[in-house]
């Protein structure tokens, strides 16, 4: 013990450890937060997905907004508001 906190090599050595130690949980933290991301993002454009094709088909008269937003799992406010704010992004 005396070695490695009395001594240039040994200071050296415990810090090169700990920057090899941050470096990996580093790296670990950031394909977490990358997983994470990517997982957020395709729930997003898949409900986006689902939204659009729900609002072709209450265009075309085959759904009730009621169905529409049923089927998608929204109340029919929140249905809406996001075909609000879909058509208006187009």
């Amino acid at each position: 013990m005396r070695f490695l906190k009395e001594t240039d090599e040994g200071v050296d050595k415990v810090c090169e450890i700990m920057e090899e130690f941050v470096a990996k949980r580093e790296a670990r933290a950031e394909a977490r937060g990358e997983a994470r991301g990517e997982a957020r993002g395709e729930a997003r454009g898949e409900k986006k997905g689902r939204l659009k094709t729900v609002i072709s088909l209450l265009k075309k008269g085959k759904l009730s907004e009621a169905e529409a937003a049923d089927e998608i799992g929204m109340t029919l406010e929140e249905f809406r508001n996001n075909m609000e704010a879909c058509t208006t992004l187009q």
